[in-house]
């Protein structure tokens, strides 16, 4: 009976110690930092092919727009 308290005590300080220093793939707000550098990404990727396609798409839609019917 008394081993199982020490072995419980111990595997609560264990736990707490843990905790105290989270490794990298468990701290608070990392999720959040790589899901902006994600969306960051993909507008500056959106940004470049406006700017390379932009005049193809302007003539791509006035042509769509002119062809449907009144």
């Amino acid at each position: 009976m008394m081993i199982q308290f020490i072995e419980a005590w111990v595997g609560l300080y264990a736990s707490q110690e843990q905790d105290a220093h989270p490794s990298a793939a468990q701290q608070p707000g990392q999720g959040l930092v790589e899901y902006a550098l994600l969306l960051s990404f993909i507008a500056i990727g959106v940004i470049v092919a406006l700017v390379f396609f932009g005049d193809k798409l302007t003539t791509l839609y006035s042509k769509l727009g002119n062809s449907i019917p009144n």
